[in-house]
């Protein structure tokens, strides 16, 4: 990607900017974690064999996800190139390499293409809050479930100003209607299976539509409830959550490794045992929400954007 600067503007798609084309010269001996990030609970994991494990790059465990979707996964704009990446998921990913012995760099892309990265080995394991499908899984290997309370629920968020408005799913079930939820999402389904008549609004990119919902272009957008209350709490005066949430089982949150490398998935799953021993990772995405919470952008702020 060209050089550019980029204006921060008050708004939520500011504060969670992302580039889909990360810098291959960044630094990629980030997996000590804890020297620069003071904002989560240490903990230490015990190092895996990892000999029969094939590595993308070697020496480097390459962790594709999509940093719009906080607290698991999103952007601290006051740090720069792989630093920048941060959430509980961002840390179940340093842990994992730190159990291979090996530094971590991680890639962000449109959550639409996250899996595919592991298709054309441009990554070696996707963590971006995955829920169980089984299409998904009858193309690739799950881990163990890593967070059983998961993402909570699914849910509309909506324009504080349309509350009175909008009370339930049925309320927001017309043509005229629009609801955005990210491609390749399991909100896309939601959408049309339980909002059929709805205009549904297939978005690459959460960030931008929080801003185009607050400007009233769209009716509400689905997404995870976890996200959901972090946008409300950082902007209680422009979003709410729809009352009725969609008809929805949550069944945790897990790593995806592509089909066949049944030795790293066999790490992953030692390290999320360990993770899951020390119960931290509930702890991690208290930790994430609160550095969410506090994220702030000066008006006019400008950040330059990587190669």
């Amino acid at each position: 990607m060209k050089k550019a600067k980029i204006t921060i503007i008050i708004g939520l798609s500011s504060l969670l900017l992302t580039s889909c084309a990360e810098n291959n010269n960044a630094s990629s001996s980030t997996n000590k974690i804890r020297e620069w990030n003071s904002w989560y609970t240490k903990v230490e994991i015990s190092p895996v064999e990892n000999s029969k494990v094939n590595l993308v790059n070697k020496g480097k465990l390459t962790v594709v996800t999509s940093a719009d979707y906080a607290p698991y996964e999103f952007i601290d704009l006051n740090k720069t190139g792989q630093d920048k990446f941060v959430g509980s998921d961002i840390c179940l990913a340093y842990v994992i390499a730190e159990a291979l012995g090996v530094d971590l760099y991680v890639k962000n892309v449109d959550f639409a293409v996250t899996c595919t990265a592991l298709d054309n080995n441009i990554a070696d394991i996707a963590i971006s809050g995955f829920s169980y499908t089984t299409e998904r899984a009858a193309s690739y290997l799950y881990s163990k479930c890593y967070y059983t309370e998961g993402d909570g629920g699914q849910v509309v968020l909506i324009n504080k100003k349309d509350e009175e408005k909008y009370k339930s799913l049925d309320s927001l079930n017309d043509s005229k209607k629009k609801i955005a939820a990210q491609t390749g999402s399991l909100q896309v389904g939601l959408v049309e299976e339980q909002l059929s008549n709805a205009t549904l609004v297939k978005v690459d990119d959460l960030n931008a539509e929080f801003d185009v919902l607050a400007a009233g272009s769209i009716d509400g957008i689905a997404i995870a409830e976890n996200l959901a209350e972090a946008i409300v709490a950082k902007n209680p005066n422009s979003f709410v959550i729809l009352e009725e949430h969609f008809d929805y089982d949550d069944s945790g949150d897990y790593a995806l490794v592509k089909k066949g490398n049944v030795e790293l998935k066999k790490v992953v799953d030692k390290v999320i045992d360990q993770v899951l021993e020390k119960e931290i990772y509930p702890v991690w995405v208290e930790e994430s929400n609160e550095l969410f919470t506090n994220l702030k952008a000066k008006p006019g702020e400008t950040i330059p954007e990587e190669e």
